[in-house]
């Protein structure tokens, strides 16, 4: 039987639409691919574009820094004629140079950061950083702009921080001990508190910069290391103590604390009644009133005014065998070694991806003298931080989980109480030395051997250190 002719024409007109219809699909195929292809070599010659600008701006610092060894640019943007555009940053770090033979030595790198951004404010915008160390450069700061002399402390870069300066005084003990503070014989608080004054010293430390390098989406970010020698008299003795590091200070006397402690109660050895201790005894919250007894703390510690309860984040007892005791004194009481070394790591982190929240990383570290001495000089060199595994083997690990509202593990607490946010427009205090004691008229030195050190710039030297 023999086909309709009708419907084998039919059937061609299926097979023509049908091949049509592939050949547009293909055709489409090809078409993007090629107009992907083409838009992916735009957008390659666009990021090079760009990462030549950041180079550009490299060379560019190591120009102007061969006529003005001087030249340090915080953020300074640099327009081209097209609307492409680089940004560059620069400062000096001190970091040191150990020798094949094992010797050392302090030199200076200067380290900077160029961001090139070609197509600004469009759909091919391009962003590329790079980050640049001049070794060919080296830029030694005069003593002056570390410390006054070597016979005196800086007082130029200390405040007193809501208090009365009648009342508390800066002791100069010279270059043997360092800083000190006095405790007038009426003052009624029998504590005291310094603050670094580095709003008017940016030449020496810039916090503000610090904050802007390490931003985030329109924020900045402010993370440091601090170290402390403290020294808490075990000759007199002491029996209400806590004296150490304050950081993240605002104006109003809210901070956070990191400090050794102790408060003894009625019927430990020596010991005065609650009525006699100092003010600042009685306004320990439960937690820390819990502590109270024979026993010596390091704690973690939050106040949010001058006058607010002292509340604690979270201890830890000291121990015989860390090493930090002197030898019983009287009546099984055991007195701190004179400065041992507090150690704070305070990283801030962004909690989400739009960089809205923010909270705290804290870890502490707490080495004996016989571990980490005082320091024999005035070099910038002293300092020894956590990445020191013979002197820093492990953080402390606290006794209990961070007390609400903080939380975190048993050696990083995370709390988001204060935090950095606008500290471009409040430029606060930020850090600290202080003293809460049992008796005016303390004239001793309590405080040595300070050091910050600012968090690196991406440089296998680090970030900037300074210390005193």
């Amino acid at each position: 039987m023999k086909a309709h002719p009708q419907r084998k024409t039919g059937a061609a007109l299926v097979v023509v639409v049908l091949s049509m219809v592939a050949a547009g699909l293909v055709g489409t195929a090809i078409l993007a691919m090629a107009t992907s292809s083409r838009y992916e070599r735009v957008q390659f010659g666009i990021t090079n574009r760009a990462y030549y600008l950041a180079e550009s701006g490299a060379a560019y610092v190591r120009a102007r820094r061969e006529i003005d060894p001087f030249y340090f640019p915080s953020i300074e943007t640099n327009l081209m004629a097209n609307g492409d555009r680089f940004v560059v940053s620069a400062y000096p770090v001190s970091f040191v140079v150990t020798n094949a033979d094992g010797t050392t030595y302090e030199a200076w790198h200067v380290v900077g950061d160029s961001i090139g951004v070609a197509h600004p404010n469009t759909t091919f915008e391009s962003v590329q950083q790079i980050h640049f160390d001049m070794h060919e450069t080296g830029y030694v700061p005069s003593a002056s702009e570390l410390f006054s002399d070597e016979n005196s402390f800086n007082f130029d870069l200390w405040n007193l921080d809501n208090i009365d300066a009648t009342d508390v005084h800066i002791k100069d003990t010279g270059p043997s001990e360092g800083p000190a503070v006095n405790l007038v014989v009426d003052r009624p608080e029998f504590a005291g508190q310094i603050t670094l004054d580095w709003v008017n010293n940016t030449d020496i430390v810039d916090l503000g910069r610090a904050w802007a390098t390490h931003g985030g989406t329109g924020a900045g970010r402010l993370s440091y290391d601090l170290q402390l020698k403290v020294q808490t008299f075990e000759n007199v003795p002491s029996l209400h103590y806590m004296m150490g590091l304050s950081f993240r200070l605002r104006d109003g006397g809210e901070s956070y604390g990191l400090s050794f402690f102790r408060s003894m109660t009625n019927d430990g050895a020596k010991a005065i009644a609650d009525a006699d201790r100092p003010p600042w005894a009685n306004r320990i919250d439960a937690d820390f009133q819990a502590l109270r007894g024979t026993n010596s703390y390091v704690v973690l510690w939050y106040r949010a005014n001058t006058n607010a309860p002292i509340r604690l984040i979270t201890s830890r007892q000291i121990r015989v065998s860390d090493h930090l005791y002197e030898t019983d004194l009287y009546d099984g009481v055991y007195e701190i070694t004179n400065y041992c070394t507090l150690l704070l790591q305070l990283d801030e982190v962004y909690t989400d991806g739009s960089h809205t929240n923010r909270a705290n990383h804290i870890v502490a570290y707490v080495e004996p003298p016989s571990v980490n001495p005082k320091w024999p000089n005035f070099s910038a060199t002293n300092a020894v931080w956590q990445e020191n595994p013979t002197n820093y083997p492990a953080p402390i690990t606290w006794d209990q989980l961070p007390i609400s509202p903080a939380t975190g593990t048993l050696t990083n607490v995370v709390d988001a109480r204060i935090t950095s946010r606008n500290f471009d427009v409040l430029q606060p205090p930020e850090i600290g030395l202080h003293i809460f004691y049992d008796r005016g008229g303390a004239n001793e030195t309590f405080f040595k051997d300070f050091a910050i050190r600012l968090e690196g710039f991406s440089s296998p030297h680090g970030g900037t250190q300074i210390q005193w």
